[in-house]
């Protein structure tokens, strides 16, 4: 079987592009060929006008089409940098599309909001992409019931054509959990954006005493960020620390009292969650989205209401306090991340691959 990945970025950009890559090296471990296709990173303006359409993105997948003829397309966050168009080329050849839903935004209608001068274009885009996948794709790989609700719902999308598989963790289980020494540390792993929500965790920290706040990661938000931790004088507890290996990544959630994910919007399936249970360290995120179907409130963590300084505040100081409660949370962790692996949810994937290039769920 011959499968094509299609991927908005060709470098490890984010949790989407490192599953790819990781998906890709067991698919060709297992004797397929595959070739993995991703746009560069050209700035927001250009990425928005290839997003839309182009010549070159178009151009290099007919080639690829011609040249290396797949059976199967497995598309993934495609719409930010690479149109949906491709989709249209490859229906047209009568080859079969599952697209891994990402960040729904890119599909979800744009808010109105006089900050969002390129308003008026996003619609159109969206109206674009809404149409062809709505047309073209073949199956809908939802990663969360959130998902799998709003392919239906806003999409209108049937539920043969959505395959609800949860996204796994990369890192090995621990085997058992850290046992707690010294200083805590709370710990957030993520792209450092507005909609992660990592600015109402350091001022939920303004309340938090015996503990360090470490921060890894990078993005846009970084500047706003280090001036929010000096205008507080929290610089003694509180570490922005940037990308780091993943190796180290994996340390610093085993070495972790807690991990905290306080976005503010609907999250799909977050990798950083998974992560962190691998390691035993339980994890405290807000009450929506795929994120909460992740956590079992008081089980494997706590769930906390959106920009809520004083529940984040309240939910840390509880777990903080209590090492019985945070050992027990963590032995929950394991206990649930030991079920599942990285290997028995990729051939889930291939068999959904290989039922799809024989035409026989469609």
């Amino acid at each position: 079987m011959k499968i094509l990945i299609i991927n908005d970025y060709d470098y490890e950009k984010g949790g989407a592009q490192v599953y790819d890559h990781k998906l890709k090296n067991m698919l060709e471990e297992q004797g397929y060929e595959v070739v993995y296709f991703g746009g560069k990173e050209k700035g927001w303006l250009l990425n928005f006008f290839s997003s839309v359409y182009s010549r070159k993105h178009n151009k290099e997948i007919n080639e690829i089409l011609d040249g290396f003829a797949p059976d199967v397309v497995f598309a993934h966050a495609v719409g930010s940098n690479i149109s949906s168009q491709v989709f249209s080329m490859i229906h047209k050849r009568d080859i079969p599309i599952c697209l891994k839903m990402a960040n729904l935004s890119i599909y979800d209608w744009p808010k109105i909001t006089l900050k969002k001068l390129c308003w008026v274009a996003l619609v159109p885009r969206t109206l674009l992409h809404r149409f062809i996948i709505k047309r073209c794709v073949d199956v809908f790989l939802a990663p969360s019931e959130t998902t799998e609700k709003w392919l239906k719902q806003q999409l209108g999308i049937t539920k043969n054509r959505i395959r609800l598989i949860r996204n796994p963790s990369f890192f090995p289980a621990a085997e058992k959990p850290r046992v707690t020494q010294g200083e805590k540390t709370i710990l957030f792993v993520g792209r450092l954006t507005k909609n992660k929500g990592v600015e109402y965790l350091i001022k939920a920290f303004e309340q938090i005493n015996g503990a360090r706040l470490e921060i890894v990661g990078e993005g846009k938000n970084m500047d706003s960020l280090v001036k929010l931790v000096k205008s507080k004088n929290m610089g003694g507890k509180v570490s922005l620390m940037g990308n780091l290996p993943t190796e180290r990544v994996k340390e610093e959630y085993y070495n972790a009292y807690a991990f905290v994910l306080p976005s503010i919007i609907e999250e799909n399936s977050p990798l950083t969650i998974r992560e962190a249970m691998s390691q035993g360290t339980p994890v405290i995120t807000t009450n929506i989205g795929g994120q909460a179907e992740l956590v079992q409130d008081g089980e494997t963590g706590f769930l906390v209401n959106p920009k809520s300084y004083a529940d984040l505040t309240e939910k840390i100081k509880i777990i903080l306090r209590d090492n019985n409660l945070q050992k027990k949370m963590a032995e929950e962790c394991l206990s649930r991340a030991k079920r599942s692996s990285p290997e028995k949810h990729f051939i889930e994937i291939q068999d959904l691959l290989g039922s799809l290039a024989q035409k026989k769920i469609y």
